[in-house]
């Protein structure tokens, strides 16, 4: 490394030299001759060039500072070794924030994935995530079954996506497609593309966990994973089902919908599952969103002939299908008899834009007399139906559409 001090001693003699034959001159009332002004020139010329070797020097020496200091972060975080668990990234982001191994969860390039209104936090490390959001379709309803969009970079930046303006222009967008004779006219087209908007927006669960349990790691592990795999996925099915202010919009209410008017108010009719099968956009994988609250009518549900069509029995237990199409309860959605209890959708034609995150921080200071931490994490994921409104169909009345919801009576 070299010594700028011997740079800054020679500096200073030039700046000396040419202010003393400066001096000499004022002194004596005259301008400078030829010979002296050649030499204060040349003597600003190098204490100039000095001062920039000077400013060079000191900013890569900062830079080979800020190396050594990077990799002694990371010497210390590799002597530590790998979180084991996630139980145990938890246990130290409470107990010991200095420890090195958070250093990297909390760089300049992590703190830059994060949204302008994120509160903070640690970046979970990836292997925790990926245990964490590995959905099954038993887990979650939207999430396993829509199109997934991975975060990016940037990670929160707003994405759109071209669609096919179906709702005012028919089934292939206005696309015009008419058999040529021999020689004639090809007609001319104009689709018309719509687009959707996706920006992922933050969304925040906190969770209570006892000290003493946060201390007991092995025991702590499974139940973390649980608790966040949980509070992610029911709180991304309500508002992909439901939507959300300031958040994802829901398939309920979209424009997309067909809204079947229900037969008898208050319940659900056999009718009303044949309307909608018979207003949903065919090819696609299918399922039904049923309320929980809705059990109690589907199991009375009779066919036109008098036949049960959805019983439970002590050996294969509920039905998993309903007019063989997968059939999901939830208490996710609107209760009996309201808009939306009852939803037949092909979740392809849901989008999901995923975000920055996850973000994982603990605080003893709200509940911190009964011995009590508060676990936040955020995470930043919007989503959206893909369709700009129903399908219309080649025989140019017929409207159909992925998402089917059952209405309140007409």
């Amino acid at each position: 490394m070299i010594d700028t001090n011997e740079w800054r001693q020679r500096k200073a003699a030039l700046v000396k030299d040419a202010r003393a034959i400066l001096d000499l001159a004022a002194g004596e009332k005259r301008d400078l001759t030829a010979e002296e002004k050649t030499k204060v020139e040349k003597m600003a010329a190098g204490a100039e060039s000095l001062a920039a070797q000077i400013a060079l020097e000191e900013r890569l020496q900062q830079q080979d500072l800020n190396a050594a200091v990077v990799a002694e972060q990371k010497e210390k975080a590799a002597t530590h070794g790998e979180f084991k668990s996630l139980a145990e990234f938890i246990h130290v982001v409470r107990f010991n924030a200095g420890d090195p191994r958070l250093v990297e969860r909390r760089t300049e390039e992590v703190l830059a994935q994060m949204s302008d209104n994120a509160q903070g936090g640690y970046l979970v490390p990836p292997q925790f995530q990926a245990s964490v959001l590995q959905v099954k379709p038993e887990d979650a309803i939207v999430r396993p079954r829509a199109q997934v969009i991975p975060a990016g970079n940037p990670p929160d930046t707003t994405l759109y996506i071209p669609a096919l303006d179906q709702a005012t222009y028919g089934m292939y967008g206005g696309v015009s497609v008419t058999w040529l004779e021999e020689g004639g006219e090809k007609p001319s087209t104009k689709p018309k593309f719509d687009r959707v908007e996706l920006t992922p927006h933050e969304v925040a669960a906190t969770i209570p966990v006892t000290d003493k349990l946060l201390r007991n790691s092995a025991a702590f592990d499974p139940l973390a994973r649980s608790l966040l795999r949980g509070a992610i996925l029911a709180t991304e099915d309500m508002a992909f089902l439901n939507g959300a202010i300031g958040g994802p919009t829901g398939i309920i209410g979209h424009a997309s919908n067909i809204l079947i008017p229900r037969e008898t108010a208050g319940t659900v009719t056999y009718q009303d599952i044949r309307n909608m099968y018979a207003s949903m956009l065919m090819g696609g994988a299918y399922v039904w969103i049923v309320s929980q609250t809705v059990l109690p009518a589907l199991m009375a549900m009779e066919d036109t002939a008098g036949h049960l069509i959805w019983q439970p029995n002590a050996v294969q237990g509920a039905p998993g299908t309903l007019i063989g199409l997968p059939c999901v309860t939830t208490g996710r959605t609107p209760v009996l008899g309201t808009q939306g209890d009852v939803i037949l959708a092909d979740l392809k034609y849901y989008l999901i834009k995923d975000g920055s995150g996850i973000f994982l921080d603990a605080s003893p200071h709200f509940r911190f007399t009964e011995n009590i931490t508060i676990i936040k994490v955020t995470w930043n994921v919007d989503g959206i139906p893909w369709p700009s409104g129903p399908f219309t169909l080649e025989d140019g009345a017929t409207q159909v559409s992925p998402f089917v919801v059952l209405d309140l009576a007409s």
